[in-house]
């Protein structure tokens, strides 16, 4: 149950944050917060999370639906052998994807926001950091965490004796 709280809390806090991007930056495209180092910079973004592979918003669209759909239906199996750390990270991944998938489904691309400007990072949002910061976390719970269930050993048959 974590999971989807979690989920769907991230997915609303990005879609709120994009809608106010939409009726206040897009009109302007860039606001400095501080100025050359960061700024909310408003883009289009039809690739995958910082820009990468553009042009590929079906494939995008269809991969991260099959990763929600396969990650809720994994928590719903899985729920009790999975650590609290696994549920959050799971949650923070999902909430993620989906508040990206609504952008790519409401616009056909992602509005992107957040621009680094002193590293001249890739321009994000919300839900890519979601994505990213999940990710760290799940693989930081496999690496170091995760323990993978006793397994039954097989007893030997034993034969008869003549």
């Amino acid at each position: 149950m974590i999971t989807i709280i979690i989920a769907v809390v991230l997915a609303v806090a990005d879609q709120v944050s994009k809608f106010f991007v939409l009726r206040d930056l897009m009109p302007v495209r860039d606001i400095p917060i501080w100025d050359g180092v960061l700024h909310l910079h408003y883009i289009e973004n039809t690739g995958a999370a910082f820009g990468m592979l553009p042009g590929f918003k079906w494939v995008f669209l269809i991969l991260s639906t099959l990763f929600v759909i396969a990650a809720f239906i994994f928590v719903l199996i899985k729920r009790k052998e999975l650590d609290l750390m696994a549920l959050i990270s799971l949650g923070i991944v999902t909430g993620g994807a989906i508040g990206n998938n609504i952008d790519r489904f409401r616009f056909g691309y992602v509005v992107d926001f957040i621009y680094v400007k002193i590293i001249n990072f890739a321009i994000f949002n919300i839900a890519d950091s979601c994505i990213v910061v999940g990710g760290i976390l799940l693989g930081i719970y496999i690496l170091f965490f995760y323990k993978e269930p006793d397994k039954l050993e097989a007893t030997p048959i034993k034969e008869k004796n003549e």
